[in-house]
């Protein structure tokens, strides 16, 4: 009697998380969508502004180009990735090197920064 009514109850659950998801969807969506399109205008303005002066064109313009160069090739990396490699967990790990390496040099370059501004020698 007592898995029966906690088979009840999950099931009741998950109508009910089902049933919410339609009213939250319309609500979330937007916000979302609004979220997913104005990081690029954030983005290009940050570029424009370090851009040396006069050059803001050519500096957001590569880029975006370099931005767009990712997001044409991704999806068919990961793709080939999961299908000839070890499946979809290491097409995940694939695709993150990138970040990962990106992270290390940003992180690499702030220390470098900070010394620099410290008075210390970059090398050390």
């Amino acid at each position: 009697m007592g898995d029966t009514l906690k088979t009840l109850a999950a099931t009741l659950a998950v109508q009910m998380i089902g049933s919410m998801a339609l009213l939250t969807v319309p609500v979330l969506a937007p916000a979302a969508a609004r979220d997913a399109i104005s990081w690029n205008g954030v983005y290009l303005a940050e570029v424009a502004r370090r851009a040396p002066q006069g050059r803001a064109v050519e500096a957001t313009g590569g880029a975006f180009a370099f931005t767009c160069f990712g997001v044409l090739v991704s999806p068919p990396l990961f793709g080939m990735a999961a299908e000839y490699g070890a499946g979809f967990g290491m097409a995940f790990a694939f695709l993150a090197l990138p970040s990962v390496a990106c992270a290390g040099w940003l992180w690499s370059s702030h220390r470098s920064a900070r010394r620099l501004e410290l008075g210390e020698s970059p090398s050390s």
